[in-house]
């Protein structure tokens, strides 16, 4: 007997042990990004699970850790069906994987979304601008849509390869329009990059569907201040549209031909109607330009998973943890948005 209660205690200091470990090392992961953390999590868990069940099959018997671990998982999917009802969306719930949307959500928020059931009401009803676009202007803007991945830059001198969004007080500059898409694939050349290829003249976007224009806004750095280029509003058709950062938060999933990939978790901004179709365009508070600037497709409602009801702070650390999956572009920064 003694020898059975020295083994249990021991059983249950590994699992207090193993629970202190994955805490740890959430914490850890949250705060360096580091995948290595993220492995380490994965691996722990996977032993916890081992001791739990191991455990549970002496205590209980084998049958009845069966049967506990199926009621365990129907609770589970009963709670998931039933949100799935309430809500009106297959993915009602969903983690910010970057810093894209800073400060307004964070890393490792775990974002409850409720399904837009009347895209036009909803877009209405938020004060959304809608700009309408016949099919033949829309389509002929996808034939050619690398002309549309456009962005502003700050370029140093007359060298036009010397780029950047961030410039230091003082620092003496000029604005240039840059072929996104050129940037990422075409501008290496030599061991260097040469991104003076990529660089555009501003009119030439006046063919576009989409016109962007830019502002000079400031920028928190490791809590030093620098100036940032950024779009701030586009013109479509005879329409201004200006991001006012108050505008709906939609969660939509991406497409092959998208250069970003996976849920995109961003403020909806406008949308374009092409016959009974919206196409959205959607930005990042903490980007530096429109996605569609970056080379993501506008998506149509039915690509939207949902919009944004509200958030669960850091517990999606542990769902990140397991997918490994953080994009840390941009953390150490946070846009402060001219008026």
């Amino acid at each position: 007997m003694r020898q059975k209660g020295r083994k249990q205690r021991k059983m249950q200091n590994d699992e207090k042990a193993l629970y202190a470990l994955l805490f740890l090392l959430i914490i850890a992961y949250a705060f360096t990004k580091n995948y290595i953390f993220s492995i380490a999590f994965v691996v722990v868990f996977i032993a916890l699970l081992i001791v739990e069940t191991k455990r549970d099959i002496k205590v209980l018997g084998l049958r009845a850790t069966v049967v506990e671990v199926l009621e365990t998982l129907g609770v589970i999917f009963a709670a998931w069906i039933v949100a799935i009802l309430l809500l009106g969306t297959s993915s009602p719930f969903d983690v910010v994987p970057s810093c894209s949307m800073l400060p307004t959500l964070r890393i490792g928020d775990v974002v409850v979304l409720k399904h837009i059931s009347n895209m036009t009401y909803f877009l209405k009803s938020n004060h959304i601008p809608i700009v309408n676009v016949s099919p033949q202007a829309y389509y002929s803007m996808l034939g050619n849509i690398s002309s549309e991945f456009l962005a502003f830059y700050a370029y140093f001198g007359n060298n036009k390869s010397n780029i950047s969004y961030i410039v230091e007080p003082g620092e003496k500059y000029d604005i240039g329009l840059y072929n996104t898409k050129c940037l990422s694939i075409y501008a290496y050349e030599n061991e260097r990059y040469n991104f003076a290829r990529c660089f555009v003249e501003n009119a030439s976007q006046q063919r576009n569907l989409i016109k962007y224009s830019y502002t000079i806004g400031n920028v928190l750095i490791n809590n030093t201040k620098y100036q940032i280029v950024y779009t701030n509003s586009v013109r479509i058709a005879n329409t201004t549209v200006t991001d006012n950062y108050t505008e709906p938060i939609i969660v939509y999933s991406t497409i092959p031909q998208d250069t970003f990939s996976g849920n995109i978790v961003h403020r909806l901004v406008a949308a374009i109607r092409v016959g009974s179709q919206y196409y959205l365009l959607t930005k990042g508070d903490n980007n530096q330009a429109f996605d569609i600037q970056f080379g993501n497709y506008p998506p149509n409602g039915n690509e939207v998973l949902g919009y944004i009801i509200a958030k669960i702070p850091w517990i999606g650390y542990i769902t990140l943890a397991f997918k490994g999956g953080i994009d840390t572009a941009g953390c150490n920064q946070v846009i402060i948005h001219a008026p």
